[in-house]
């Protein structure tokens, strides 16, 4: 059995009045479509392919085998009928198709038709997994749905090889067609764009990709947009300028809770996703998942003949009191717990399969949780590590920028704290108080305001970072030659007025600025910067 669903469709298929083919003209176009796939010498005589048989290659890549089933031993009548036809890929050998038709006969001259496409690779296979192919219909579905000798209905709805175009003036039709109470089949409507007039994806394409499995309506123009409008469709049915929307069956335009299960995709979407990936999504949806139709059939491959076989014949046993029927029944109840056995020990060791590839999943989820933590990280540390970098680029270009305009050495105590300020505005702010008293100071010598300013700035803020206590005062003492205390003598704490003037408000925070940098004693030789840490 298949593996992978590629393809699949349900559809219910009669003769047109002029044909009057039956149900071996039907069975003739499958044997027609295989002839071409392997040649015209490749036996597949009515005999059998009406009844029960099969027939193979001399090279046993590909294989065709047909069963069959009457709902009455009276008749000789064909009710239930299947085929399967597997062969190797032509391009890739280890993956094996399996083809299994199902016809059922609904009515004298109608008959409901499945098709499912599956593919396999081999058991023993080892390499490189193949990529996901595209979903493709078998030629044998476009021909049935163009024949002229057959007509193919999901419910109501009549299938298509080709988009149905609504022209201006029939977008009644079109509403009428979506809410059809009728339609098995899910239904995609192309809508164009208000600038070119142009649909954004390839309506004859889809069509000729879902044929079987849905049916495609353009429209004619941008106007019919208007006419929807017009008609008073819900907005949130709509599909208008480039939308594209699959209409799925039961839609009700009087329930707009119901509106999301009709999926579109929208101008942008399909720009960014491009025509061919949304036609894929589409196509694949509406091929191999069940859940966009609602046409069934009781027979979609042999081995459904089978288990109908089984069933019909242990109705009639049960009907049936002799040792000889009742010895037949508990054989064939013995054969279905075999068989169901072997179906339950296959589905567990698929079950096991799936859950141990879940776990490998959730583990490499884990692991990419994981690295997109340290990726964050490492991403928000190189951020910071950037601005930091912008922030010292942008510092260090204004302290070029205001050396370069140095005309001449400061001469006073206020002229070295405008200049440290231009140099170094990254690392150290002086309130406006502070300003003020260097403009007030009484120190002959500017020298010593700068080199004790630069110290500040320079080696203080990297110590401050390193250092605590009375380690740092020790340190800077040594790397600068300046005294450093982090707190006021004895007497200037006694005496409130001293210690209210080490009190400062800066930026709406007030600080105590009690460490402070000293240089001599008595003026002019004095001098006291008083600060704070903002790493405090």
């Amino acid at each position: 059995m298949a593996d992978n669903v590629h393809f699949r469709c349900t559809f219910d298929v009669q003769p047109t009045i002029q044909s009057g083919v039956g149900f071996s003209e039907l069975v003739g176009e499958i044997a027609r479509w295989i002839r071409t796939k392997e040649g015209p010498s490749f036996d597949l005589d009515p005999t059998w392919m009406l009844k029960a048989g099969g027939g193979r290659r001399p090279d046993g890549k590909a294989v065709v085998t047909v069963d069959s089933l009457s709902e009455s031993a009276e008749t000789s009548k064909v009710d239930f009928w299947a085929l399967r036809y597997d062969h190797q890929d032509a391009e890739f050998s280890p993956r094996r198709w399996f083809i299994d038709f199902g016809i059922v006969r609904t009515e004298p001259n109608n008959w409901r038709l499945a098709t499912t496409v599956g593919n396999s690779l081999h058991p023993s296979y080892l390499g490189k997994e193949p990529g996901h192919l595209p979903a493709t219909p078998p030629r044998v579905i476009k021909d049935l749905v163009s024949s002229s000798r057959f007509r193919c209905y999901a419910g109501s709805t009549e299938l298509r090889g080709a988009p149905c175009v609504v022209q201006v003036g029939q977008a009644d039709q079109l509403v009428r067609a979506i809410e059809d109470r009728g339609r098995a089949c899910p239904l995609v409507y192309v809508s164009r764009t208000r600038l070119t007039g142009e649909p954004m994806i390839d309506p004859a394409r889809l069509a000729t990709t879902i044929v079987g499995a849905g049916v495609v309506y353009l429209a004619a123009n941008t106007e019919v947009d208007e006419e929807l409008e017009f008609l008073m469709v819900p907005r949130e049915f709509r599909s208008p300028n480039g939308t594209v929307r699959v209409y799925a069956p039961g839609a009700d335009f009087s329930l707009p809770q119901q509106a999301y299960r009709h999926r579109f995709f929208t101008r942008i979407q399909i720009e960014e996703l491009t025509a061919a990936e949304v036609e894929g999504q589409i196509a694949r949806a509406l091929t191999r998942r069940q859940g966009w139709a609602s046409v069934r059939s009781p027979v979609t491959s042999i081995d459904d003949i089978a288990t109908r076989r089984r069933e019909l014949r242990r109705a009639t046993l049960q009907s049936q009191t002799d040792a000889a029927s009742r010895d037949e029944l508990l054989k064939l109840f013995e054969d279905e717990n075999v068989r169901l056995s072997r179906e339950v020990g296959t589905l567990t060791t698929d079950k096991e399969a799936i859950d141990q590839d879940v776990a490998e999943r959730d583990m490499q989820i884990d692991e990419l949780r994981e690295a997109l933590r340290r990726t964050e990280y490492e991403s928000d540390y190189f951020r910071k590590d950037s601005e930091k970098a912008r922030r010292e680029l942008s510092a260090v270009t204004h302290a070029a920028e205001a050396a370069r305009t140095i005309r001449q050495l400061p001469s006073s105590v206020a002229d070295v704290v405008g200049l440290i300020e231009r140099l170094h505005g990254d690392s150290v702010v002086f309130t406006d108080s502070a300003r003020e008293s260097a403009a007030a100071s009484t120190l002959d010598d500017p020298a010593i305001a700068w080199e004790c300013l630069h110290a500040a700035a320079t080696v203080l803020p990297h110590l401050a970072f390193q250092i605590d206590g009375a380690d740092l005062s020790q340190e800077f003492q040594n790397q600068t030659g300046f005294e450093l205390s982090l707190t006021e003598g004895k007497l200037t704490k006694k005496d409130s007025k001293f210690a209210d003037l080490r009190k400062v408000t800066f930026e709406g925070h007030e600080w105590d600025i009690s460490a402070h940098i000293k240089h001599g004693v008595k003026a002019p030789k004095c001098l006291r910067v008083y600060f704070v840490s903002a790493l405090t």
